[in-house]
């Protein structure tokens, strides 16, 4: 049994200074930041609109930097029904859960673009500046169809900035901890049909200071953690083209260059790896045109790549002594192409419709540079999802939202290792599932409301899931079956009507698990390493159930806002023929 308790606040550490500068228009409005790039959402949170998805939570640019957080794993440490914990192990990356699902089983966007990483989905959220962010979506129970696949605990959607004037620049300069330097910029221009965007942010951390009551151990001395090192550079841009009310049409571009180490424990030592690349590139063209007033196109094509380099030195030497000669290393490099079209239709003001595809294939490709005999992993598959979603309020204060989808994955090609040093080549594994979901709203006034979530989500398994072998300790299984859930969610959401609004939002859910993935005893020990041997299989059901509770607090008149939210998730499940309580 696993439970999970979870307080949140906000506290700030640091210091940080901001320049920024503006040309305003004579219409503008009184706020002076960058507005949200409309193109880059996909669920609407207008309360106006009647397939809005008022359960999705935003965290706008003003919380981000409220609460002190220079990357995404950070900005998602004081939501709602979000598990966070910092960074920490081999790996070095902080985590993120959501109702009892790992990171691995929440879709991860930008602007509408999946960006997890397609081999294991392990994608490390620090590596992603909040800087020149507008806001962050993130939907837990009832997610948007459009995302696509593998959303079985939600969908994390961020969000680029838009300018709104003819000229607005902003910099940023920022000193954490004694060791850590954040420099930043972005600037950009709208001028009514065309505007331009650009922004970039520098991170460099030698490492992390202990604490002064840290007290020493073999593997960790005073002062600073080992292998604690981090740096990213992250640049945005982005073009557009708005020739009148009806279109609008964007290139973007992202490129992010990473290093960091992992982390140690101070009593075990550990593997010491570092990452001297974690680089992606991303670029995407997003259009939406309305064909009349009703009906309107929305577009999305992209090109995503990720190289990742692990070097392995080996475990740290219970002396503390760091090893300096190079075991192995790990290359991911990968390449993803895809599209989203969504056909939208407004049949009547109260009734909204929505149909299209999404279409993605993934090309991974991971090797050893030192190694002379093993060849590279190379795996190239197309997920495709086809999806419908129904919106429709039947009188003022009650609504409805259904949504369908058809989720594939075929295999073009596989080459891995397989069995006793045997190389394994398919090109006919096929995967599919079906995603159900709907959401009633019954509104209690123009604010507060009641809602009422079913849905059956899938998630088809990553190809480290099927294919990798651990360092020859596991089975492949290529014909892993999609995992499932059955969600069952209430809430309420409630607003005062005083000056100093009082907000609180109560959600509880049950979650019903199946197909669900875990490694079990090999018997046949025909993995690589001949014994010992694992593998994953499909073999278990069961459920997660939990409670979620938010208040928020204005004082003095809505100038300061207090903050407390509470989670409690419970997992439990049974491995089949063997009639076991797992964790």
């Amino acid at each position: 049994m696993k439970i999970y308790r979870q307080l949140g606040g906000v506290f700030l550490f640091g210091t940080c200074m901001i320049l920024q500068a503006q040309e305003m228009q004579s219409n503008a409005t009184d706020s002076k930041d960058f507005k949200a790039f409309e193109l880059g959402k996909i669920e609407t949170t207008d309360a106006t609109s009647v397939d809005d998805n008022s359960v999705v939570e935003i965290i706008d640019a003003k919380n981000i930097q409220n609460s002190g957080s220079n990357d995404i794993a950070q900005s998602l440490r004081y939501s709602q029904g979000i598990f966070f914990t910092p960074a920490q192990g081999s790996r070095g990356e902080p985590t993120i859960g959501i109702r009892g699902f790992s990171s691995t089983q929440v879709g991860l966007f930008f602007d509408g673009i999946p960006i997890s990483s397609i081999y294991d989905r392990q994608t490390d959220l620090s590596q992603f500046s909040t800087f020149g962010v507008s806001e962050i979506s993130v939907s837990k129970g009832f997610t948007s169809p459009i995302y696509g696949i593998n959303t079985l605990g939600g969908a994390i959607n961020i969000i680029s900035s838009k300018p709104k004037e003819k000229l607005e620049m902003r910099a940023k300069y920022q000193f954490i901890a004694n060791n850590e330097n954040i420099v930043a910029y972005e600037i950009g221009s709208n001028m009514g049909k065309y505007y331009l965007y650009s922004s970039y942010s520098f991170d460099h951390r030698d490492s992390y200071n202990l604490s002064a009551n840290f007290k020493p151990t073999t593997y960790q001395n005073k002062g600073e953690r080992l292998n604690s090192n981090y740096t990213n550079h992250t640049l945005r841009a982005k073009v557009g083209y708005t020739p009148n009310e009806m279109h609008e049409y964007s290139i973007n571009l992202i490129y992010q260059k990473g290093s960091k180490g992992g982390l140690l424990d101070a009593n075990t030592g550990g593997r010491f790896w570092k990452w001297p690349h974690y680089d992606k590139l991303t670029i995407y063209m997003l259009g939406n045109s309305f064909i009349n007033e009703k009906m309107q196109i929305n577009t999305k094509l992209y090109y995503d790549s990720f190289y990742n380099k692990l070097d392995s030195y080996g475990r740290l030497s219970n002396n503390g002594s760091i090893p300096n000669s190079l075991q192995f290393s790990s290359i991911y490099n990968d390449k993803t192409f895809g599209g989203v079209v969504t056909f939208d239709y407004n049949i009547k003001e109260n009734i909204n419709f929505k149909t299209g595809v999404n279409l993605k294939q993934d090309n991974h490709k991971n090797y050893d540079p030192t190694a002379t005999s093993d060849p590279a992993i190379k795996i190239s598959d197309l997920s495709t999802s086809v999806f419908a979603q129904y919106a429709q309020e039947f009188i003022k204060y009650l609504r409805f939202v259904g949504s369908a989808s058809y989720d594939r994955n075929d295999v073009l090609s596989a080459s891995v290792y397989n069995t006793k040093s045997k190389v394994f080549d398919t090109n006919k594994v096929r995967l599919q599932g079906f995603s159900l979901q709907g959401i009633l709203y019954a509104k209690l006034n123009n604010s507060d409301y009641l809602y009422l979530n079913i849905g059956k989500k899938n998630k088809l398994p990553a190809l480290k899931e099927r294919y990798s072998t651990t360092w020859g300790q596991r089975t492949p299984n290529p014909n892993s079956q999609p995992e499932g859930a059955i969600n069952y969610e209430i809430g309420l959401n409630y607003e005062t009507k005083l000056q100093n609004k009082t907000a609180f939002n109560l959600a509880t859910c049950f979650i019903g698990l199946n197909q669900m993935i875990l490694s079990v005893l090999d018997s046949s020990n025909s993995c690589l390493a001949g014994s010992n041997c694992t593998k994953l299989i499909n073999a278990s059901e069961g459920y997660n159930y939990g409670v979620e509770f938010g208040i928020k607090q204005n004082l003095f008149q809505n100038s300061l806002q207090l903050g407390l939210n509470y989670n409690y998730v419970q997992r439990k499940g049974y491995k089949q023929n063997f009639f076991k309580l797992w964790d």
